[in-house]
């Protein structure tokens, strides 16, 4: 039997769900994390306390085969939008990374309805940022529940999700066609349709929607709740016609904030190197050097790394690189030798552009709230990596003497490569 993990088992649909996970004979345990002892007691239960801070403490504890995510705050709970964005996207991200570091298989995560990590509104592209993120871990297994209008009595008094829930009543009859995606679904029927998907893995990633369009004939699809879901390979590909009504649910309307591009406001980046990988260093230096005219400044030889770098500067930047420091001196050509003979192809020859920052984790900070995947997180507090739309490396180096280590980067593991 399994061992089940579950984030937000106080939530509405994350209390249903730890029911039926209790109630399953293909789990032998069932790991509860939550902000406060839960009132439920049952032989199979492993209740532990834990938030986003407190959770790099908890990781010996949490292994399991599958992890289900069920986080999320609300915007009268937490109308600080960087607040927000801690619990939506940086608590279940950091949940998944650590249960996949201790083994689990499978991860299942509740999103919302349009997620969307390119979209301009802010919740939209939260659900959409901790999809993308979480699909990068590579889990054997994804699952990601995409649900409208939550139905059902709250034990907390919200007058506007009550009017708004009375509304859906009337409406879920006319959501119908290109739009019965969005019709409102009780916190039990989707807790049931995430413990019936943990029954029948067999694909890779799968995306469900409820009540999805009939589709049309080089797509299929069925309803989530009544049968197997919609793959994500499986959905057709045509826009949404409306934004959905439970955004605004969850993040009340108001009229929205004038807000900086994401990559607007960074903190102060100085470049330093291009990094270029060679085959031959005496043929290439000849080129460098003898022909193009750049000057050797430092070179390194590491023995136990069997390689060579080799440092070049233009004769216009040799002065200005006197007066800076001998190891991040800029701008520069580094040139790596690999002693043992290594065939790369064409689109390895460039290694990486490097830059020198003020603060690497707030520049880490920025870039995934940016969209940016921190491939090699700075779990030093000194070196990053990440990589552009072009699939080309940049590495980021912390200016002066490293960070103290901090979380959540020193428990954060790396994603793809670089």
């Amino acid at each position: 039997m399994k061992t089940a993990l579950l984030f937000g088992a106080t939530g509405f649909i994350g209390s249903h769900l730890l029911s039926d996970l209790l109630n399953s004979p293909d789990y032998s345990q069932v790991i509860a994390v939550a902000r406060k002892p839960l009132a439920v007691s049952h032989p199979k239960l492993m209740m532990l306390v834990g938030d986003l801070a407190s959770l790099p403490a908890l990781k010996p504890q949490l292994v399991a085969d599958e992890v289900f995510i069920a986080l999320g705050t609300t915007r009268k709970h937490t109308p600080d939008e960087a607040e927000y964005y801690k619990i939506d996207h940086d608590y279940p991200l950091l949940a998944a990374a650590i249960a996949k570091g201790n083994g689990a298989r499978s991860v299942f995560l509740v999103t919302a309805v349009g997620a969307n990590a390119g979209s301009g509104v802010f919740y939209v592209r939260t659900k959409g940022e901790v999809e993308r993120d979480i699909l990068a871990l590579d889990f054997d297994h994804t699952h990601i529940f995409r649900p409208s209008m939550i139905l059902g009595e709250r034990d907390e008094d919200r007058p506007r999700e009550r009017l708004f829930i009375a509304i859906w009543g009337v409406l879920n009859p006319l959501l119908v066609g290109p739009v019965n995606r969005y019709r409102g679904l009780t916190g039990d029927q989707i807790a049931h349709a995430i413990a019936k998907a943990a029954r029948h893995q067999t694909e890779k990633i799968r995306i469900y929607h409820w009540n999805p369009p009939p589709p049309p004939p080089h797509c299929f699809g069925r309803d989530a709740v009544r049968a197997e879901p919609t793959p994500l390979t499986h959905i057709c590909p045509r826009p949404l016609p409306l934004l959905p009504v439970s955004c605004y649910l969850l993040s009340p309307p108001s009229r929205p904030k004038a807000k900086p591009h994401p990559f607007k406001g960074a903190t102060t980046m100085r470049y330093l190197h291009t990094m270029l990988r060679v085959r031959n260093l005496d043929v290439a230096l000849k080129f460098y050097q003898d022909a193009l005219g750049l000057k050797e400044v430092r070179r390194i030889e590491n023995d136990k790394g069997r390689f060579t770098l080799v440092f070049l500067c233009s004769a216009d930047d040799l002065e200005a690189l006197k007066k800076q420091p001998s190891s991040r001196g800029a701008p520069l050509v580094e040139l790596t030798y690999n002693w043992d003979e290594e065939k790369y192809g064409e689109d390895r020859f460039f290694g990486h552009l490097a830059y020198e920052v003020d603060d690497i984790y707030a520049t880490c900070e920025k870039l995934m709230k940016a969209g940016v995947t921190i491939n090699r997180p700075p779990r030093d507090g000194n070196m990053a990596f990440v990589r552009s739309p072009d699939l080309h490396s940049i590495e980021l180096l912390q200016k002066g003497e490293p960070k103290a280590p901090q979380e959540p980067w020193s428990s954060m593991p790396n994603t793809g490569h670089w």
